[in-house]
């Protein structure tokens, strides 16, 4: 009977799992453009699949499969450009949007037209067969807890991220009729022990101990094995299991996409094991789990459903004569995230292609929303799913390549040559420099007691303006510029652009550092002199920025007025669709930028990747201009580390990227040039290929102002009658591109459940 039990128990699952004959309403997902409702986009259809029905006694358990429904939002309106317009700032509220919000409903059909597994109806205590729990303990009515389903993570789209899948334990069930002395009890476990051990993953390991204290407190449900069985395994398991070995089914949190944005979903964990106390009413089916890390932990209470009840009769000699569920467990929410799988695909194999250890991030330019987050090398989160083994988890922890360590959000670097961007805007609207401003791009340049050098060391290469120093990443340039500027104007601007604090992403990620005069001298007893300016005006010394900060930065160079708050989620919904929780894109800070000094800026990066002479030109690629700057620093324990960040189209922006490169110690060769630009050359190749198979646009936004200012070619013209373009060419001929290496400098410091199952599907 326990067995029937369990076996009706999966084909509810099974059933609640896989289909409905009426669909009820799906997650929605709402576009920030409330134009988009005015001319609806088709709206596909859901088809899962449809398992055949499972025998009973023994029990062949099919393979679930995934589910995959999808939220197609319409295409919004694009936002304007240049400026853009001011989001709305607000504190982020659990009331839904308001009613006349546009919304996709998605509805799920079955795709052979089978009607939902029954619901077996509740088993009436058989007649002739006394309960009388007063002659013998085996007699007893149970009220036990059935684990609710946790809520779906899924992208923007709509495809599943994190999802449940029915998976099956094998784990013995001991006789109920008269009591068995602890001989008996290991002697009928040893042989059931043998045959689980023989088709468990890692097999099992259960102690004497446990069998007994199992028999004698919790015999009435089976002891479970550690592992599941592979699902390959469950249908000739279901075939082949001797008397006393049950097949229990269980959900399992499940990744389906393996790795794929695991340092962003997290993982989960049992909240315990099973009680090994006497059974008592409330305790649960099996082990339920809870939110260990990422989106999992934040999210956890959201995901977390309701558990259900089940009543259990048990006869004096042990035989289950009744059984009916008194309340279903109620599912957790719907996570929807701001993540494109496809990307997000892209971003992580091209980060494994050209790294060992990186990251990569991908921001949509005008709402801020996380596209992809790339972080190598990676885990997958489908090992913690019922519990990792200590060995396993040994490895990762000690992993010195730090697997489980997500770089985006918590990896702080030197800014590198990125930072030159701050640098350059600090002093264009400071007015110490402006367009026409030209120094002398020399090979060193001696500040205070020493030479400070360019990465061209063996000769300079004329004089530049700003544009031509960004270009060709010349730090003596740079060095003058911000000695007439001062450190005031430089920490105060990399503080408009969001550096040195959280980037307001809903996970927890490091501040950085923007240093100032106020935090030198807390910290380093005195004051900033020219020289420690000149380390602190390319991105050296004590500066330090996240891979996600640095892309936000882009972003707001990319928007030219403000800069986004970073937002990984979008929205929460029940299971009817209704959006319960909405998380509006919102500025983080204002930028107030002269369009001019601005434009400037733009002019120099996108010179960078498009000239021949530029540092970045790996990043082309055959689709759009890609606008954007190189970095490389000296690091930690004499290592090097690259970047490479910037936005595109180039003249229009829709994304903003970075990328960061960790090298080994040693490791000779390293520059944002050569390891990074030719990774997001690659990467978005891929991306707008991609783009174009599928029909859309691929010149960003509808508003192309940003591309048509004046002020670019006005720049171009004043480089050009500085003579400081020739200058850079015969240099480029005679050595080659900038190879941007490291300046020298002083080392860096360190610092049943029918109707509610089907709506689960039908999601």
């Amino acid at each position: 009977m326990q067995a029937r039990f369990l076996t009706w128990l999966m084909l509810l699952g099974a059933s609640c799992l896989l289909g409905q004959t009426e669909a009820p309403p799906v997650p929605r997902i709402i576009p920030e453009d409330p134009a988009a409702a005015t001319d609806p986009a088709p709206r596909p259809k859901i088809i899962p699949e449809d398992p055949e029905p499972v025998p009973e006694a023994p029990p062949e358990i099919p393979e679930t499969p995934p589910i995959k429904p999808r939220i197609i939002p319409e295409d919004p309106q694009p936002a304007e450009q240049a400026p853009l317009p001011d989001l709305p700032k607000k504190e982020t509220s659990k009331t839904p949007p308001p009613a006349d919000e546009p919304a996709i409903k998605v509805k799920a059909v079955m795709e052979d037209g089978k009607k939902n597994l029954p619901l077996p109806p509740p088993t009436e205590p058989k007649a002739g067969i006394p309960i009388s729990e007063k002659n013998d303990k085996n007699a007893r009515t149970l009220f036990l807890s059935i684990p609710a389903p946790r809520g779906l993570i899924v992208d923007r789209n709509g495809v599943p991220l994190a999802q449940n899948r029915m998976a099956h334990f094998l784990g013995i069930q001991f006789p109920l009729g008269a009591e068995l002395s602890q001989s008996q009890v290991l002697n009928y476990s040893k042989p059931l022990v043998s045959y689980i051990q023989k088709h468990t993953p890692d097999g099992w390991n259960v102690k004497d101990e446990t069998l007994l204290e199992h028999y004698k407190n919790r015999r009435w449900l089976p002891l479970l094995a550690a592992k599941p069985i592979p699902a390959e395994a469950t249908a000739s398991a279901g075939k082949s299991v001797p008397p006393g070995v049950s097949i229990t089914p269980c959900y399992l949190r499940h990744y389906p996409n393996g790795h794929i944005a695991s340092h962003l979903l997290g993982f989960v964990g049992k909240t315990g094991g099973m009680s090994t106390q006497p059974i008592q009413n409330g305790d649960s089916l099996w082990p339920e789990v809870e939110g260990r890390e990422g989106l999992e932990k934040k999210f956890n209470a959201t995901l977390t459903g309701t558990p259900g009840k089940m009543n259990i009769v048990f006869s004096a000699t042990g035989e289950k004569v009744a059984e009916e569920i008194v309340e279903y467990p109620k599912p957790g929410m719907t996570v929807v995230t701001s993540l494109d799988l496809e990307m997000q695909k892209t971003s992580e194999r091209t980060l494994r292609d050209f790294t060992r250890r990186g990251a990569f991030v991908v921001m949509e330019v005008t709402s801020g929303d996380v596209l992809a987050m790339a972080s190598n090398p990676d885990f997958d989160p489908n090992a913690f799913a019922f519990g990792i083994a200590e060995t396993d988890f040994a490895k990762l922890i000690n992993n010195k390549d730090k697997p489980l360590f997500c770089r985006p959000l918590n990896g702080v670097y030197p800014p590198a040559s990125t930072f030159k961007i701050i640098s350059a805007l600090a002093g264009l609207e400071s007015g110490k420099i402006d367009g026409n401003t030209n120094y002398e791009c020399t090979s060193s340049l001696y500040v205070g007691d020493r030479y400070f050098h360019n990465a061209n060391r063996s000769s300079g290469e004329g004089s530049m303006n700003v544009i031509t120093a960004i270009k060709r990443s010349c730090n003596t340039w740079f060095y003058q510029a911000a000695l007439a500027t001062g450190v005031g104007p430089i920490s105060s601007m990399a503080t408009r652009f969001g550096l040195g604090e959280p980037s307001g992403i809903c996970l927890p990620d490091s501040h950085g550092r923007v240093v100032s005069p106020e935090w030198w001298k807390k910290n380093r007893k005195g004051n900033i002199t020219s020289g420690d300016l000149c380390n602190i005006c390319i991105g050296q010394g004590d500066n330090e920025v996240t891979p996600l900060q640095d892309c936000a930065m882009m972003c707001g160079v990319a928007r030219g007025n403000s800069v986004p708050r970073a937002r990984l989620v979008r929205q929460v919904q029940n299971l009817e669709g209704t959006i319960v929780e909405f998380f509006p894109p919102e500025n983080k800070s204002d930028l107030a930028l002269q369009p001019e000094n601005l434009r400037l800026v733009r002019a120099g990066m996108k010179a960078v990747v498009e000239e021949s002479n530029g540092t970045g030109q790996g990043a082309g690629n055959s689709y759009v201009k890609v606008a954007g700057k190189t970095g490389t620093a000296q690091w930690i324990g004499g290592r090097h580390m690259a970047w490479f960040a910037g936005f595109m189209p180039a003249g229009n922006p829709e994304f903003a990227f970075a990328a960061a490169y960790e090298g080994d110690e040693g490791e000779d060769g390293i520059s944002g040039g050569r390891k990074v630009a030719p990774m997001i050359g690659k990467a978005f190749e891929e991306i707008y290929k991609g783009k174009k198979g599928r029909g859309e646009s691929l010149d960003g936004p509808q508003d192309k102002s940003f591309a048509k200012d004046e002020t670019v070619k006005r720049a171009r013209i004043a480089e050009e009658d500085s003579g400081a373009s020739p200058t850079a060419k015969r240099s480029a001929d005679q050595g080659g591109p900038n190879k941007e290496e490291p300046p020298s400098l002083p080392p860096v410091r360190e610092t049943g459940l029918r109707g509610l199952w089907n709506r689960i599907r039908g999601r």
